[in-house]
Protein backbone atom coordinates (compact mmCIF):
# COMPACT_ATOMS: atom_id res chain seq x y z
CA UNK A 1 0.00 0.00 0.00
CA UNK A 2 1.78 3.06 -0.82
CA UNK A 3 1.90 6.40 1.71
CA UNK A 4 -1.10 8.09 -0.54
CA UNK A 5 -3.53 5.47 -0.07
CA UNK A 6 -3.34 4.77 3.67
CA UNK A 7 -2.57 8.08 5.04
CA UNK A 8 -6.54 9.58 5.12
CA UNK A 9 -7.46 5.96 6.02
CA UNK A 10 -5.71 7.00 9.43
CA UNK A 11 -5.80 10.71 9.48
CA UNK A 12 -9.81 11.32 8.61
CA UNK A 13 -10.68 9.26 11.82
CA UNK A 14 -8.40 10.99 13.79
CA UNK A 15 -9.20 14.00 12.76
CA UNK A 16 -12.88 13.36 12.96
CA UNK A 17 -11.69 11.94 17.18
CA UNK A 18 -10.43 15.57 17.36
CA UNK A 19 -12.96 17.85 16.08
CA UNK A 20 -15.78 15.86 18.59
CA UNK A 21 -17.56 18.77 21.18
CA UNK A 22 -16.70 18.05 24.75
CA UNK A 23 -19.60 16.58 26.35
CA UNK A 24 -21.46 18.87 29.12
CA UNK A 25 -22.53 17.20 32.18
CA UNK A 26 -26.02 18.79 32.33
CA UNK A 27 -26.94 17.00 35.74
CA UNK A 28 -24.00 19.07 37.50
CA UNK A 29 -24.84 22.45 35.18
CA UNK A 30 -28.31 22.36 36.76
CA UNK A 31 -26.85 21.82 40.37
CA UNK A 32 -24.12 24.72 39.48
CA UNK A 33 -27.70 26.77 38.44
CA UNK A 34 -29.83 25.57 41.23
CA UNK A 35 -26.81 26.96 43.93
CA UNK A 36 -25.79 30.26 42.28
CA UNK A 37 -29.76 30.48 42.40
CA UNK A 38 -29.89 29.16 46.30
CA UNK A 39 -27.13 32.01 46.71
CA UNK A 40 -28.49 34.84 44.97
CA UNK A 41 -31.60 34.13 47.21
CA UNK A 42 -29.89 34.10 50.33
CA UNK A 43 -28.39 37.35 49.49
CA UNK A 44 -31.92 38.92 49.24
CA UNK A 45 -32.97 37.37 52.08
CA UNK A 46 -30.02 39.13 53.87
CA UNK A 47 -30.68 42.37 52.36
CA UNK A 48 -27.19 42.25 50.62
CA UNK A 49 -28.20 43.65 47.46
CA UNK A 50 -24.50 44.88 46.31
CA UNK A 51 -23.97 40.57 46.91
CA UNK A 52 -27.61 39.90 45.23
CA UNK A 53 -26.67 42.44 41.60
CA UNK A 54 -23.35 40.12 41.50
CA UNK A 55 -25.59 37.36 40.32
CA UNK A 56 -26.58 39.21 37.27
CA UNK A 57 -24.72 39.29 34.01
CA UNK A 58 -23.84 43.44 33.36
CA UNK A 59 -26.54 43.30 30.40
CA UNK A 60 -29.32 41.67 32.28
CA UNK A 61 -32.96 42.56 32.10
CA UNK A 62 -35.47 42.56 34.77
CA UNK A 63 -38.81 43.11 34.02
CA UNK A 64 -40.99 43.84 37.31
CA UNK A 65 -44.72 43.66 37.22
CA UNK A 66 -45.81 47.56 37.52
CA UNK A 67 -42.22 48.52 36.19
CA UNK A 68 -40.59 49.65 33.47
CA UNK A 69 -38.11 47.21 31.90
CA UNK A 70 -34.24 47.79 33.80
CA UNK A 71 -31.50 46.80 32.07
CA UNK A 72 -27.96 46.39 33.85
CA UNK A 73 -26.55 46.24 37.49
CA UNK A 74 -27.39 49.91 38.31
CA UNK A 75 -30.88 49.34 37.35
CA UNK A 76 -30.89 46.22 39.27
CA UNK A 77 -29.64 47.58 42.32
CA UNK A 78 -32.40 50.68 42.06
CA UNK A 79 -35.14 48.17 42.13
CA UNK A 80 -33.54 46.38 45.26
CA UNK A 81 -33.31 49.91 46.62
CA UNK A 82 -36.79 50.53 46.06
CA UNK A 83 -38.06 47.89 47.86
CA UNK A 84 -35.76 48.16 50.73
CA UNK A 85 -37.16 51.70 50.68
CA UNK A 86 -40.58 50.71 50.63
CA UNK A 87 -41.92 50.48 54.35
CA UNK A 88 -44.72 48.28 53.12
CA UNK A 89 -42.32 45.35 52.29
CA UNK A 90 -42.04 42.59 54.99
CA UNK A 91 -40.13 39.96 53.57
CA UNK A 92 -39.84 37.99 50.70
CA UNK A 93 -38.74 34.10 49.80
CA UNK A 94 -39.56 31.99 46.72
CA UNK A 95 -40.29 28.21 45.70
CA UNK A 96 -38.03 27.14 42.95
CA UNK A 97 -40.38 25.00 40.74
CA UNK A 98 -37.63 23.67 38.12
CA UNK A 99 -34.63 24.00 36.26
CA UNK A 100 -34.56 23.37 32.49
CA UNK A 101 -31.13 23.65 30.93
CA UNK A 102 -30.47 24.43 27.26
CA UNK A 103 -28.99 21.34 25.20
CA UNK A 104 -25.27 22.83 24.89
CA UNK A 105 -25.51 23.26 29.02
CA UNK A 106 -24.41 27.33 28.34
CA UNK A 107 -28.15 28.75 28.99
CA UNK A 108 -30.60 27.86 31.18
CA UNK A 109 -34.09 28.34 32.48
CA UNK A 110 -35.74 28.83 36.15
CA UNK A 111 -38.92 28.86 37.07
CA UNK A 112 -41.22 29.61 40.66
CA UNK A 113 -43.22 30.90 42.70
CA UNK A 114 -42.71 34.43 44.84
CA UNK A 115 -44.14 34.85 48.49
CA UNK A 116 -44.00 38.65 48.96
CA UNK A 117 -45.40 39.54 52.81
CA UNK A 118 -46.63 43.14 52.28
CA UNK A 119 -48.20 45.62 54.98
CA UNK A 120 -51.99 45.70 53.89
CA UNK A 121 -54.79 47.79 55.20
CA UNK A 122 -55.50 45.02 57.47
CA UNK A 123 -52.04 44.37 58.64
CA UNK A 124 -49.81 41.70 57.15
CA UNK A 125 -50.57 39.56 53.91
CA UNK A 126 -48.87 37.61 51.49
CA UNK A 127 -49.29 38.49 47.65
CA UNK A 128 -47.77 35.60 45.27
CA UNK A 129 -46.82 35.62 42.17
CA UNK A 130 -44.27 33.61 39.91
CA UNK A 131 -41.09 34.64 38.05
CA UNK A 132 -38.56 33.08 34.81
CA UNK A 133 -35.16 33.77 35.52
CA UNK A 134 -32.62 32.91 32.29
CA UNK A 135 -29.23 31.80 33.63
CA UNK A 136 -26.30 31.98 31.45
CA UNK A 137 -22.80 30.83 31.81
CA UNK A 138 -20.14 33.10 31.64
CA UNK A 139 -16.38 32.78 32.42
CA UNK A 140 -17.11 34.15 36.02
CA UNK A 141 -19.92 31.79 36.51
CA UNK A 142 -23.50 31.24 36.06
CA UNK A 143 -25.29 35.20 36.03
CA UNK A 144 -29.10 35.93 35.52
CA UNK A 145 -29.13 37.50 31.75
CA UNK A 146 -32.89 38.00 32.37
CA UNK A 147 -35.38 38.32 34.89
CA UNK A 148 -39.34 38.52 34.42
CA UNK A 149 -41.83 38.73 37.45
CA UNK A 150 -45.46 38.75 37.96
CA UNK A 151 -47.95 39.57 40.95
CA UNK A 152 -51.30 37.14 41.19
CA UNK A 153 -53.98 39.20 42.36
CA UNK A 154 -53.65 40.03 46.59
CA UNK A 155 -55.98 37.19 48.58
CA UNK A 156 -59.82 38.95 48.36
CA UNK A 157 -58.78 40.50 45.00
Amino acid sequence: MTPRIWYPAILIPLVAACSTAPTVDIAAEQQAVAAASDSLVAAESAGDFDAAVAFYADDAIVQMEGMPEVTGKDGIRGIYQSYANDSTNLGFSGTRSGIEMAPGGAMASEHGVNHFQVQGPNGPMEVLGKYLAVWRKQADGWKVAALAVTNDAPPGK
